[in-house]
């Protein structure tokens, strides 16, 4: 009798986590769901939402020089990777409230068309993910920014991929870059890597190689 209940009370313990391991297995699928399905839409929609309020700013006239942390003052566009990066808000700051809206300028780097390095981060993945396919790129492509009254076309040539700490990415210029490429208008992509991790960082740098007024729409745009 003693055996018999030993019996039934491990096929019990078994049982109870078996249904463990299928909740959990299910707790993982929810939070699976949210993370790639629910947090993408909600950014898509947030993103859509952002580049017409840009738009419509551009409308009213300013005199600020500065955009402020957290709105937006430009629009990015990657025809190499153009159904995820086409009319991208280009939100001053990189914390995930400006992240989870389009791509996020460094404060400390320089605006579009400066002379320095105009940095910009975006997510790989959830949230969006605007740089998922950011391993499509290649040296040459072109990254085309729209500000208020200027379009900048800038041709990407270098990439690596380096450590969360390596800040020199963001300087002026980055590793002697503005020799090689004649000029030190420069412009950098991050975002993590691996795709689903966060363990490293993928850049790109690249040039500045046109500026036209807002009216001369680049060709890659049109």
């Amino acid at each position: 009798m003693k055996m018999l209940k030993s019996r039934e009370l491990a096929f019990d313990a078994r049982r109870a986590i078996g249904w463990l391991f299928i909740a959990l297995a299910c707790a993982g699928i929810v939070f699976f769901a949210y993370e790639q399905l629910w947090t993408n839409h909600t950014s898509h929609k947030a993103a859509q939402v952002k580049s017409e309020e840009i738009k419509s700013d551009w409308q009213q006239p300013s005199t600020k020089t500065a955009p402020e942390i957290g709105r937006g003052f430009g629009l990015l566009y990657i025809p190499r990777i153009k159904s995820s990066v086409w009319e991208l808000p280009i939100m001053e700051g990189t914390d995930p409230e400006q992240l989870d809206v389009g791509a996020g300028h460094y404060p400390a780097t320089q605006l579009p068309g400066a002379h320095g390095n105009f940095a910009v981060a975006g997510h790989r993945s959830t949230h969006g993910e605007p740089f998922a396919k950011f391993d499509q790129l290649r040296a040459g492509d072109h990254v085309i920014v729209q500000t208020r009254d200027k379009w900048f076309t800038y041709q990407l040539d270098f990439d690596a991929q380096v450590t969360p700490d390596e800040g020199w990415v963001l300087d002026k210029n980055p590793g002697g870059m503005a020799a090689t490429v004649g000029t030190d208008k420069l412009i950098t992509l991050t975002t993590c890597t691996p795709r689903y991790g966060s363990s490293g960082r993928w850049i790109w740098w690249g040039h500045l190689v046109t500026s036209t007024s807002i009216k001369d729409v680049p060709r890659d745009v049109q």
